[in-house]
């Protein structure tokens, strides 16, 4: 089984389905060989294709196809669509131990953080295992609440705004310093740890 997962924030799940999901799958059927059958899922802003193929297919090809079929058809995606994650899955000799956690409204944050830099380090020595990014939990991001009619009072738009946060939220690579004979690496606090209410 390949998988491919289209991600764009913000595209609600009926338009992604519309602009990404089904174009996908479309182009899937009509440009992967030894297909069998396909199964989506589209969320808010995320969209995973599942692509089950017929026995004996030579699954390289396949993944090379998958691939090459998503970067050409980024030209008819929404504007800024970024490539997809393409994954291929092997069938493991013994059973499938999938690895859950619960969940606590305060602790999603964190729970997603535990997921994705601890457990997936922990499982990535078992031979045969995969690295999914985790499901559930909330992972780390800014939401800013828009005014309208204040944006149009000074002639601006939401991009302006977009724009403004990624100016000031920068990571920036700054090298070394040499002094003597030592050499200092130099670090540029760019990112703010915190944020006032």
């Amino acid at each position: 089984m390949v998988s491919i997962i289209w991600q764009y924030s913000g595209l609600p799940p009926a338009q992604f389905e519309k602009y990404i999901t089904t174009f996908s799958e479309f182009t899937v059927s009509s440009a992967v060989n030894d297909v069998k059958s396909i199964e989506s899922q589209t969320v808010n802003g995320a969209a995973l294709i599942k692509i089950f193929f017929q026995p004996g297919v030579d699954i390289a090809n396949a993944v090379a196809q998958a691939t090459a079929m998503s970067q050409t058809i980024l030209r008819r995606m929404p504007p800024g669509t970024i490539p997809p994650l393409i994954l291929q899955y092997r069938r493991v000799q013994r059973a499938d131990h999938p690895v859950a956690a619960g969940e606590q409204q305060a602790l999603r944050t964190q729970l997603y953080d535990f997921g994705l830099y601890r457990v997936r380090q922990a499982i990535a020595p078992v031979k045969g295992s995969r690295l999914p990014l985790p499901f559930g939990g909330k992972p780390r991001q800014i939401m800013v609440d828009l005014d309208p009619q204040a944006l149009n009072a000074r002639g601006l738009n939401p991009m302006d705004v977009t724009n403004a946060f990624a100016q000031q939220n920068l990571s920036l690579p700054t090298g070394s310093a040499k002094i003597g004979t030592k050499e200092y690496m130099v670090g540029l606090n760019s990112n703010p740890r915190t944020s006032r209410p």
